[in-house]
Formats: structure tokens, C-alpha cells, sequence
């Protein structure tokens, strides 16, 4: 496949899924969605061009997942989805032990994040 055409998605709104996927198959882009963090690891690989991240999830929030995707030098480009431009999330059960309460409020732009790695 060349160059900019694989993209990875992992959102728990399965909608949110459906509408990416039919997005990018009208694009002739290959999407592949995950909604677990499990499936989300199993299925990036250098191939993947872009990663589109839900931030505010149930398992394992994005922030998280950005962190893990600097460890394994991802070099993909990444989309980060707030909810709403300002979200109230809870980080994953590891971030909560070393950050307390565990609730954040954090404000993000609509821009993409830096690619990582």
C-alpha cells in the first residue's frame, strides 16, 4: 500500500468507527478500527500512516496511549479526538496510582498532535 493511505483508528464509540471507516473506504483508504487498547497494539506496525485516537476512553485513556506509542518510536502521524474541545477524563488505574484523585480537565485545539518516536 503506498505511502498516507493505512490509518488505525481506536475509539469506544463504535459509531464513531462506522462513520471513519466508510469516510476513509469513500477515500480509498484502508481503516482499520480497534476499540480496545489490545486490538489498537496489535494492529499498528510501520505500515501505519495515521493513527486517529480517542482520548477520553474507558480502559486506557489517550494520553496513555500516546505515552506507550513514544516507547515502541511509532513513527506515525496522530489525530487526537477530544470530546468536545474540552474533556473531563480519568486516566488509566497505572496514571491514577501516581496522580492521585485522577480526575484532569485539559483543553486541546483541533489540531494533530506531533508525530511520535
Amino acid at each position: 500500500m503506498s505511502s498516507g493511505n493505512r490509518i488505525v483508528l481506536i475509539d469506544d464509540d463504535r459509531v464513531v468507527g462506522e462513520i471513519v471507516s466508510a469516510l476513509a473506504s469513500a477515500m480509498g483508504l484502508q481503516c482499520d478500527i480497534t476499540r480496545t487498547p489490545e486490538d489498537f497494539f496489535d494492529r499498528i506496525g510501520p505500515d501505519t500512516d495515521l493513527i486517529l485516537l480517542d482520548l477520553v476512553m474507558p480502559e486506557m485513556d489517550g494520553i496513555e496511549i500516546l505515552r506507550l506509542l513514544g516507547e515502541r518510536q511509532c513513527k506515525a502521524r496522530i489525530a487526537a479526538r477530544p470530546r468536545g474541545g474540552e474533556s473531563q477524563f480519568r486516566p488509566s488505574p497505572a496514571l491514577q496510582d501516581r496522580a492521585g484523585s485522577g480526575l484532569y480537565r485539559a483543553r486541546f485545539g483541533q489540531k494533530s498532535l506531533p508525530a511520535c518516536g
